[in-house]
């Protein structure tokens, strides 16, 4: 006759992982085990076996349904709890099966029965937290040893330290607590102190490491006893050394908020652990504009670098500056988008408010006066509400929420696109007044003399760009040459041509088109290749839009001083025009490359935008880094418009310091 049992076992194992528990959802069995190996009973003693069960990956899975069976129940017979009975001297097969996995191990039943036990060690002394394992030892009548026999193990006081069925006995609490242990009903105790050794040492993983702008890190303290022991339950607390440059949680997580260097401290029992945390600037949006630049990082803030003499840095000096300097932001103004112009900036808040700081000779930045600040202000235009905004040269404009569009400044060449002192060099400070007489607008863009958009609506007047402004060299792109000089009135430019992207460089524009060609068209002055052909032959500039010469396709395309930049569909940057300065940024010191066409960037740079500048170009790469090309500065001593520490020129991309 067999004997078969089933039973839920609740397995003393330590170090269990949770597991689905939903119906359907648990982790198969992929083995069971049993323990001890090559047990021994004696004949009419009993004896309890370990039964375990795992996953694939090896983790124990608790409460499963397990089955035994003894090969010959005339030997030994087994119940629904792993305990074993020896009935006559022998051997047997014990078996243990779940969901199908088995495992088994030989018992041996012996005629002689336990007389005596001991456990060893019978005094030791353990850390909590830690383990050590007991040994039993069975002696028949006259101590002879009777290897193999199977113990019990029970803890007087779990509270001070635990025990598994196999006598691993882990430190809990201080104190001193007995351990039994009994094989076949003799029985012996281990007396355990369980000791909380003083904290020696603490170390922080890893000990140094960088961390970009917005971005987290755990951090992990290993604490240790004098021995070198690694010591677990104990308190750890976190610091920072600037919370301002980078956050620590309770639990180590650093976070970086501003740029700069930290350390970073666990302590455990007045034991110190460091590490040294860089906070390295990220970005998601960049802008280059005349001799400085700014960007927008992932936690919303600004920085720029560059030339200050006008406070166009935003940092409440007019301190040149050749690395990034944080902008001072108002306080709880997040920001989406920046733009550089001459020699102001303005920024996009996330509540849609423009802000605007530098140079104001013409009302440029908006706020109803001619007076200048070094600091980010919030324009005048109660009620109003902005998707974007472009600074040019000495006036701004920027999309409202209704795809109209407001401009201000300068309006000497009609640039603010209506009727308020067109072709007059006087200030038109207030936004509220000064509408764009056309719209609506998907898309607007302002640099030098003049502005174009990208119009949006029905009867085909969907993806039309209009230009307004100067058109001394044909940049209204009209057609008739550079008839009229100039005009405050916007305009569909010449053709039927829809396109997605303006960019309104000096002189100068250019627009993708709509048609997934990924072509772009230029027109305006030609006299350093900036509209990237050789078409029309002889001529110093082009009314008429035509396209650049390439083999890519482009996603987006900004204008600057005689160059234009471009990014394809598939990240790399191009660039055509004037390269005094390597602003082409192709590794070439050329200052008019020939034929003129768009031009792969050097570097193998990945991109996400590019922004040309008066004499220099900056990029954003998808990892969120920025680089610069072109002119550094113009002759004003420690400003880097390029942003890498240096005053020289380079004609190949540069990493923006503090990335």
């Amino acid at each position: 006759m067999r004997l078969i049992a089933a039973a839920l076992v609740s397995l003393a194992l330590a170090g269990c992982t949770a597991e689905p528990v939903g119906p359907g959802n648990l982790v198969p069995v992929a083995s069971v085990t049993l323990e001890p190996a090559n047990p021994v009973v004696g004949v009419g003693a009993t004896a309890p076996l370990t039964a375990t069960t795992k996953s694939q990956d090896g983790t124990t899975l608790p409460n499963r349904t397990i089955t035994y069976e003894s090969g010959t129940p005339a030997v030994a017979t087994v119940d629904d709890h792993g305990v074993v009975t020896g009935v006559a001297a022998g051997s047997t097969q014990i078996t243990a099966t779940s969901e199908g996995k088995s495992g088994s191990l030989t018992l041996a039943v012996s005629a002689t029965t336990v007389a005596s036990v001991t456990v060893a060690p019978s005094a030791p002394t353990v850390n909590a937290g830690s383990t050590v394992a007991l040994t039993g030892a069975a002696f028949a009548a006259g101590n002879t040893p009777l290897p193999g026999r199977v113990f019990a193990w029970v803890s007087a006081n779990s509270a001070i330290a635990t025990v598994t069925s196999l006598g691993v006995v882990q430190g809990v609490g201080a104190g001193t607590v007995a351990i039994t242990g009994t094989s076949e009903g003799k029985s012996a105790v281990s007396t355990v102190r369980v000791i909380i050794p003083p904290v020696a040492s603490v170390t922080i993983a890893p000990s140094a490491a960088a961390v970009g702008l917005g971005d987290s890190l755990q951090l992990t303290a290993t604490v240790k006893d004098a021995a070198g022991g690694t010591l677990s339950g104990r308190t750890v607390t976190w610091q920072t050394s600037n919370p301002l440059v980078v956050t620590v949680s309770n639990t180590g997580r650093v976070r970086a908020i501003a740029a700069g260097d930290v350390t970073i401290t666990a302590t455990s029992e007045g034991k110190n652990g460091t590490a040294a945390i860089g906070a390295r600037l990220r970005f998601v949006a960049v802008s280059a504009g005349q001799d400085f630049s700014c960007g927008v990082t992932p936690l919303r803030t600004l920085y720029c670098w560059g030339l200050n003499t006008a406070g166009q840095l935003g940092d409440g000096t007019a301190t040149n500056r050749t690395t990034p300097v944080a902008v001072s932001l108002p306080p709880g103004v997040l920001f989406d988008s920046v733009s550089a112009g001459q020699d102001h900036a303005c920024a996009l808040s996330s509540t849609g408010t423009v802000y605007c700081w530098g140079a104001n000779d013409f009302g440029q930045l908006g706020d109803g006066t001619t007076s200048p600040h070094s600091t980010p202000a919030p324009i005048s235009a109660t009620g109003l509400s902005f998707t974007s905004v472009s600074a040019g040269a000495q006036y701004t404009c920027a999309l409202k929420t209704t795809n109209f569009a407001n401009c201000w400044g300068l309006n000497g060449s009609g640039q603010l696109g209506n009727q308020n002192n067109p072709g007059l060099q006087v200030p038109n400070p207030n936004p509220l007044l000064n509408q764009v007489t056309a719209g609506p607008f998907k898309a607007i863009s302002a640099m030098q003399g003049h502005s174009c958009g990208v119009l949006s609506g029905a009867s085909g007047q969907d993806g039309a760009v209009a230009c307004w402004g100067l058109n001394d060299f044909g940049q209204l792109g009209r057609g008739g040459g550079n008839s009229p000089p100039f005009d405050p009135s916007p305009f569909a430019i010449t053709g039927s041509v829809a396109y997605s992207v303006v960019g309104a460089g000096f002189r100068l524009t250019c627009a993708v088109r709509a048609d997934g060609s990924g072509t772009v068209d230029c027109w305006g002055l030609n006299d350093a290749g900036q509209l990237g052909t050789t078409s029309p032959s002889g001529q110093q500039f082009n009314s008429t839009p035509g396209p650049v010469a390439s083999n890519v396709q482009f996603a987006s395309v900004s204008a600057g001083n005689a160059l234009a930049c471009g990014v394809t569909t598939g990240g790399q940057g191009f660039c055509w025009g004037d390269n005094t300065f390597g602003q082409l940024g192709i590794g070439s010191g050329v200052a008019v490359p020939a034929p003129p066409q768009a031009r792969a960037v050097s570097g193998s740079l990945t991109f996400a935008a590019i922004d040309a500048g008066q004499f220099h170009a900056c990029g954003l790469t998808t990892d969120k880094l920025a680089w610069c090309w072109g002119r550094a500065q113009a002759g004003q001593p420690n400003a880097s418009a390029l942003g890498n520490g240096a005053a020289s020129n380079s004609n190949v991309p540069v990493k923006v310091s503090g990335q």
